[in-house]
């Protein structure tokens, strides 16, 4: 990607797009705009976020920074961020996290390319993390430059393999316009899925504290948003440690052979998932959004993506003729599930220590047979329950053969 179009992505409000899985929620404010010259140059920007990762286990990171742009010559910019520290200014956040000098220098390469250096500087309180994830924040493979580099790479990707491939051979007689939009809804599907792990804003969730509730099983709710159905949402999710590399957990879970074993759409299927669309959104590290059928009138939408930041799989029922004649994704309902993976900071990316494993998070979304008004049956918290222990439970079986 060329310079201007890697830094537009700092600077105007697509960041939060490019950056959702770790950036869930976000307000900025101009406080110096781009020059006269329709630079950005000079920009000054307050931005207030949260950072997280995608587990339950992690806290999530309340920031308060600037932004500062500036073109140092034609072709070579840097983008910093920082959090005054003076207490007059208000930029103290309620869990003492401060962003210290941060950012990227972006110097164009010509032909297309560009060269980017990352530098990510975080203060927080240590005593927050549990231990289980512990390993994955102090290796910085959680909220780190490498993360937030390897999230911009896979972004560039996308664009690249997308403008680069003809959409109208997708699939016989998609026109590219749908194509395009079936890619749209994956993305509204994930980042989706991204707020519902974490439960971002908090204005929307509502935890569910009946004396029952489970301390390893994070139970929410919330009434639908635009495009989802009109009954209360019930989100759970849940993250479990593997002895196995995030390479093999998600070999597994991509192999539709495997799928009847943590689906619940797929348990009584017999026949072969038949994989009518697959739309690759990287030449690498199985980035694709993929339209699968599941057997006759059971098809969903899913998209996939592993790299060194982590791995996904994201998947929501959906009507599948609606999909193909559709020319508006924003029309679509969908409530999405799936999971996520992170390397937990052992062997896989350390050669000096022995234990390698990954953190595996289940994050469910349901609807619930109630009128937004009425309260959530606490019979329907328990089986959502048993049937996420059940999962994880196959899952693990599974890949300790």
């Amino acid at each position: 990607m060329e310079c201007l179009p890697l830094v537009k992505t700092f600077t105007t409000d697509n960041w939060i797009n490019v950056f959702a899985p770790i950036v869930p929620v976000t307000s900025i404010h101009n406080l110096i705009p781009k020059d006269s010259g329709g630079l950005r140059s000079g920009s000054l920007r307050l931005i207030t976020a949260e950072f997280q990762v995608i587990s339950p286990l992690v806290p999530k990171r309340q920031v308060k920074f600037l932004r500062y742009c500036k073109m140092l010559r034609v072709g070579f910019w840097v983008v910093v961020d920082f959090t005054p520290r003076q207490e007059n200014l208000n930029f103290s956040s309620d869990d003492g996290s401060y962003r210290l000098p941060s950012g990227v220098i972006i110097e164009d390469c010509g032909n297309g390319y560009s060269e980017v250096k990352w530098i990510e500087q975080i203060e927080y309180d240590e005593s927050l993390i549990p231990q289980l994830p512990e390993l994955l924040i102090s290796s910085r493979i959680g909220l780190g430059a490498k993360r937030w580099f390897t999230t911009l790479q896979r972004h560039c990707e996308n664009i690249s393999t997308l403008a680069s491939i003809n959409l109208d051979e997708i699939y016989p007689g998609l026109s590219s316009k749908v194509a395009t939009e079936i890619v749209k809804l994956a993305q509204r599907m994930t980042i989706n899925y991204y707020l519902c792990i974490t439960a971002s804003p908090a204005s929307i969730w509502k935890s569910n504290d009946s004396e029952s509730a489970r301390q390893d099983i994070r139970v929410m709710i919330r009434k639908n948003n635009v495009g989802e159905h009109t009954r209360i949402v019930l989100s759970a999710a849940t993250s479990l440690w593997l002895p196995v590399s995030k390479k093999t957990a998600f070999d597994f879970l991509i192999n539709p052979s495997f799928r009847n074993q943590w689906d619940i759409l797929a348990i009584d299927v017999t026949t072969s998932i038949e994989e009518k669309i697959k739309i690759q959104k990287s030449r690498f590290h199985r980035n694709e959004v993929s339209l699968l059928q599941i057997e006759p009138g059971n098809s969903v939408l899913q998209e996939t993506w592993n790299d060194a930041s982590g791995a996904l799989l994201v998947y929501a029922p959906v009507d599948m003729e609606k999909i193909l004649a559709s020319e508006n994704s924003n029309s679509v309902q969908i409530l999405p599930s799936g999971f996520s993976i992170l390397p937990d900071g052992g062997g896989e990316t350390d050669p000096n220590r022995s234990r390698v494993g990954c953190l595996l998070t289940l994050g469910y979304q349901m609807l619930h047979s109630v009128k937004p008004t009425e309260d959530v049956d606490q019979d329907f918290v328990k089986k959502v329950e048993r049937l996420m222990d059940r999962t994880m439970g196959k899952i693990k079986s599974a890949l300790s053969r």
